[in-house]
């Protein structure tokens, strides 16, 4: 079954962002849950600025900073150098939004291997996202400073941090068995953007997706897909995602039956905070299914009603779906719903707690298309 998936993104970079050839990089070693933590690498010959007399590095688009620390430890090979870049100090900033280390002492005496600065770190209590990344006050001295200064190695771009995101989850994934699907997400921003993907069977445990659970990551205007192929038994669940600002996207299922061409629907995502969701359904000559996913850690019970064109209920049911458990049904079949047949009207998913993300189906015959769902 693992061999089955696919996840193409359109760029592989590490966590840090390298503006020059030779220039330090700031990369994440830990992402959460809450705890971040960065190593600062100085490449050969780098160093501090001989023009500056403060350096820095900011993380600008944090949430929930609670606190940060300087680094805890070096690689530099003598007792001073290590001593004197252990002198970070950390500031958060701006409610907990921005956090600035700075040093205003210090060199690295321009060797000729690479040093490390372990040990910065942010706490805090929100999910982890992309933030953007500046630093000042880099530079390499030698060989041939520049006149008044030296060749300037600062940086700027993005790296993890615990950012604001927002939880989608596309309400059903299913592959084999005559079922293939896919998620497309596109970055419509101008920095970098890093988010994972996890994929969740029926029963609340993993999907085999291993390549899923990475970094997903897109340059700005770049685009990724997420495959899950028709091959072997069928397998379902559902995909939740934190998206960074400016991601954008949307699920594809194929149904191939032998001796019919293809069928293809285009699915939204679902926002997971989502209590409720309606959809309008017509099971006069079609059939409604849907997919209805709990993407928390608690139990939740789904009430359904059912109303038909005139606004009239003539059907009401309930669903218990365990942590982060997921179903798909044909709704008519549920208890209490048999009422549907033949009426067309207005379906209502409701939670008192928790959340739930649903998606409607409507097949004809081996044809099938999405229907959408609003959230509330």
């Amino acid at each position: 079954m693992r061999s089955n998936l696919r996840l193409i993104s359109a760029i592989g970079l590490t966590l840090g962002f390298l503006e020059t050839a030779g220039a330090v990089s700031f990369t994440n070693t830990q992402a959460g849950p809450a705890t971040w933590v960065y190593t600062l690498t100085f490449a050969p010959e780098d160093n501090y600025s001989i023009t500056q007399s403060t350096t820095t590095i900011t993380l600008n688009g944090l949430t929930g900073v609670t606190a940060a620390a300087g680094p805890t430890s070096t690689d530099f090979p003598t007792a001073a150098l290590n001593a004197s870049n252990l002198l970070w100090t950390a500031q958060v900033k701006n409610g907990g939004t921005t956090v600035v280390w700075t040093i205003g002492v210090g060199g690295t005496g321009n060797f000729g291997t690479y040093q490390h600065v372990y040990g910065f770190s942010i706490t805090a209590n929100a999910p982890s996202g992309t933030a953007s990344l500046v630093t000042s006050g880099f530079s390499r001295d030698t060989p041939n400073p520049l006149p008044g200064g030296g060749l300037d190695l600062d940086i700027s771009g993005n790296a993890v941090g615990p950012a604001s995101t927002t939880q989608v989850v596309l309400p059903q994934f299913v592959f084999g068995g005559g079922w293939y699907s896919a998620v497309y997400f596109t970055n419509t921003g101008t920095t970098l953007a890093q988010f994972n993907l996890t994929a969740t069977a029926d029963n609340g445990t993993p999907l085999p997706l291993p390549a899923a659970q990475a970094p997903f990551i897109l340059a700005p205007q770049a685009t990724g897909i997420l495959e899950a192929l028709n091959t072997g038994t069928l397998s379902q669940g559902y995909v939740t995602a934190q998206l960074p600002p400016g991601v954008e996207g949307y699920g594809v299922f194929r149904q191939s039956v032998p001796g019919l061409p293809d069928q293809e629907a285009v699915v939204p995502l679902s926002l997971a905070s989502n209590v409720g969701d309606t959809l309008i359904y017509d099971d006069t000559s079609y059939t409604t299914a849907a997919a209805i996913a709990n993407p928390t850690p608690v139990t939740i019970t789904v009430s359904i009603t059912i109303a038909n064109a005139s606004g009239n209920s003539i059907g009401t049911t309930t669903l218990a779906l365990a942590p982060f458990s997921h179903t798909a049904a044909i709704l008519r079949s549920l208890p209490g719903l048999g009422g549907m047949v033949g009426q067309r009207g207005l379906a209502t998913f409701s939670v008192a707690n928790g959340n739930v993300a649903v998606l409607g189906l409507r097949f004809n015959g081996s044809a099938f298309t999405s229907i959408p769902a609003v959230g509330q």
